[in-house]
């Protein structure tokens, strides 16, 4: 049905069961009921169950001279293309859309429900109630205000209650204001059913809560009682309110696993809150979270009162780092009290395995009744005169604890690649990312160890050095470090370790000593020093150059089992190498010629050959050592490497039916030119002298490094003996001085 003007109603239109009709308009027209108070229509549109109506094009639902619901809606109403429901202002009470009763959905998949006004007790501008159902793939929910009336269960935006179920993965709901819940509020009414919605996309911004008599304004997402809230993406940002700004909780079914909370503000607990007290407490459960970048005046990151409880595993949990507390503890407070039965447990490790150290930042205490902690003046802060230098362990502590997390910059580079759901960038006066005076639990168990042995051979006689360092890595990020000596019977055990990571182990290089990794993470690692030489010094005028490979992202399976590198000499080939997990995936060229004979210093550098789904960079130099890190990539775009090194040049043009011009390819058409005819008379012309392919003499000036990944078909311009060498070169283990 399409409206080509604009429409007044006298009457509710009702769309009976079993009828589908859509009503679209292509200009702005509008339907509308009278303006005469007497005469008013209680709805514009009741459709009943079993009935379906779509609303699309650019037609318009006003709202302005109807009591009650725009829509009230037993079936199935669905909103697309630039349809609107705009200007509502039904009675206390009514909400602007009431979709109610099992079956029955509410679907926004374009459009805009905007501009509307509610009042009164357990209302919303979209109320979805009696197991009805409530989809959201696109559109906005926008502009939207809740005035006066019982705030506890009302909300300018969309409510849930009593069996309801809602999904929204795209999106906006935005810009409305009210008290609790401006943009989703999930409240479980009855015991034996609960109200659900699941967030996987969309937006939930801009919305703004302020407190209305002796109820304060909660978060922008509200889930209370028999209620549940699972957030798996999506974002919840710049929303405002003044208990959790972002998502409020007063039940045990939230959890949050994905998405982003970013930008909220709030009196107190910025980003998230989880409510609880002595007579109704609620958990709340988050996964793979990354928290930074947070402010309050205590527990920038992390902040609980003295009901708040919680448990951070390693094994899917959270990285907590470099976020800011004005008072006391940047990263976490906990106001404990030593009789209570709260506790608190930090892992020392963050997500993805990490070493974390806890330091004292300050400090906090509580005193008689009063449940938010208080700053300890007189405790200086983490990096100040006086602080405590030494790591605490917090595990089911009932303590208080003001305290700031330190890891190293790979373990949170590896945080952010594995984090899902982010945290950042709000602001409180308490718990600027995460606050509660329930729980919280943050992780699951699941948690391994892995151990690493040292041996020695082929070095009878020689003096081996006291100790030896050895970095623990997961998918190639440095997580953890160990020394091993002969006190600990050169063995260490790492533990705490998240399970299925995609750990390895390397040493810092000994010189004199070549060193080969065997074992898995499962069985335990062995690093085997093979006695090389290197008792004597370099000759004068050589050096030495190591290279390293390093993995980032992806996993074992993806990798090659090894990798050949180039030793660049003024940018020409001069000698090769393969990595591998045999030989830790690291070797030093040695005994180089620094200079050429007429005091010329080489430079040296090197390249590898690209590793499909790798991005590579080279950093380093040749005095500290190479280090060539692959980056894993979603979609890799490497050429296509040909097999390497090969005594054949796969760029030269061997196929006689390539019509190409070989001496001027930018004048085909010249007719003074006998031998560029339109047509070649014979096929094996195009062999004939040089092409733009065609290398440089070999044996004059030198190549350059282009710096891309494909450079060694440029190389291979060295005579056919000479590539055969490096060819073999390549193949084999480079060990001792270097030849040529």
């Amino acid at each position: 049905m399409k409206i080509e003007k604009h429409v007044k109603l006298s009457a509710p239109v009702t769309v009976p069961a079993g009828v589908n009709v859509t009503i679209t308009a292509d200009e702005n027209w509008q339907i509308i009921g009278t303006s005469a108070t007497t005469t008013s229509i209680e709805n514009l549109f009741k459709v009943e169950s079993g009935a379906s109506v779509e609303f699309t094009g650019n037609v318009i639902l006003s709202g302005r001279y109807n009591k009650e619901s725009i829509i009230d809606n037993a079936g199935t109403v669905t909103l697309s293309g630039n349809a609107s429901v705009q200007d509502g202002t039904p009675a206390t009470n009514s909400s602007v859309i009431d979709t109610h009763g099992a079956g029955a959905a509410f679907i926004i998949k374009g459009g805009s429900v905007q501009n509307n006004t509610v009042s009164g007790a357990n209302v919303g501008t979209v109320e979805i109630g009696g197991g009805a159902r409530f989809e959201m793939s696109g559109g906005s929910i926008s502009g939207n205000k809740w005035t006066t009336g019982t705030e506890y269960a009302s909300t300018p935006g969309v409510l849930l209650y009593n069996n309801a179920s809602g999904t929204m993965s795209g999106g906006y709901i935005s810009n409305n204001r009210g008290c609790r819940g401006t943009g989703i509020l999930l409240y479980g009414y009855d015991s034996d059913v609960r109200t659900s919605f699941t967030m996987t996309g969309g937006y939930i911004t801009g919305n703004t809560g302020v407190n209305s008599g002796n109820v304060t304004a909660s978060g922008a997402v509200h889930v209370e009682n028999n209620a549940e809230f699972n957030m798996s993406g999506g974002e919840i940002s710049g929303n405002t309110g003044y208990s959790g700004g972002g998502v409020y909780s007063y039940s045990d079914g939230v959890t949050l696993s994905g998405g982003s909370i970013t930008g909220n503000s709030a009196g107190n607990h910025g980003g998230v809150y989880s409510e609880g007290n002595f007579d109704n407490y609620s958990t709340m459960h988050i996964y793979n979270a990354l928290v930074t970048n947070n402010t309050a005046n205590q527990g920038g990151g992390l902040w609980y009162c003295v009901t708040g409880s919680t448990t951070v595993y390693v094994h899917e949990g959270c990285a907590v780092y470099e976020n800011t507390a004005n008072d006391a503890g940047d990263d976490f407070v906990i106001g404990g009290e030593s009789s209570g039965k709260y506790t608190a447990t930090l892992a020392n490790r963050m997500l993805g395995g990490g070493a974390v150290k806890w330091y004292r930042d300050g400090g906090v205490y509580t005193s008689g009744s009063t449940l938010i902690p208080s700053v300890s003046r007189d405790v200086p802060r983490y990096g100040q005169p006086g602080a405590d230098p030494n790591p605490v362990t917090v595990s089911s502590s009932k303590g208080s604890h003001a305290l700031k997390a330190i890891a190293g910059e790979d373990a949170k580079e590896l945080a952010k690649h594995e984090a899902k759901l982010i945290i950042s960038g709000n602001t409180a006066s308490y718990g600027g990312g995460i606050g509660a005076n329930g729980g919280v639990i943050i992780g699951e168990p699941g948690e391994t160890k892995l151990s690493v042995n040292k041996s020695w051979a082929g070095d009878e006689g020689q003096e081996r050095p006291e100790s030896v360092t050895v970095e623990l890595l997961n998918g190639g990020y440095v997580i953890d470090s160990a020394v091993l000596n002969a006190d600990n019977n050169w063995s260490y055990t790492f533990t705490g370790l998240p399970a299925g990571g995609d750990y390895s182990v390397r040493e810092a290089e000994v010189p004199g000593y070549e060193s080969a990794v065997s074992g898995d993470a499962e069985n335990g690692f062995t690093i085997t020093n093979t006695w090389v030489g290197g008792d004597e010094p370099e000759e004068p005028g050589e050096v030495s150059i190591s290279v390293e490979k390093v993995w980032r992202g992806g996993g074992f399976m993806d990798r090659p089992r090894s990798v050949n590198v180039v030793l660049l000499r003024d940018g020409e080939f001069f000698g090769a190498v393969e990595l591998s997990r045999e030989n830790g995936w690291k070797h030093t060229f040695t005994g180089l010629p620094a200079a050429d004979e007429d005091g010329h210093e080489y430079e040296y550098s090197v390249v590898e050959a690209p590793v499909d789904g790798y991005e590579s960079e080279v950093s380093g130099s040749a005095e500290e050592g190479f280090v060539i890190t692959n980056t894993r990539v979603d979609e890799p775009d490497w050429p296509d490497w040909p097999d390497w090194p090969g005594p054949d040049e796969p760029d030269e043009p061997d196929e006689p039916d390539v019509p190409e011009e070989p001496d001027e390819p930018d004048e085909p058409d010249e007719p003074d030119e006998p031998d560029e005819p339109d047509t070649p008379e014979g096929p094996d012309e195009p062999d004939e002298p040089d092409t733009p392919d065609t290398p440089e003499n070999p044996n004059g000036e030198k190549l350059p490094q282009t710096g891309q990944p494909w450079w060694p078909v440029l190389l291979l311009s060295l005579g056919g003996a000479i590539m055969l060498l490096a060819g073999l070169a390549s193949k084999r283990r480079y060990r001792g001085r270097h030849e040529v």
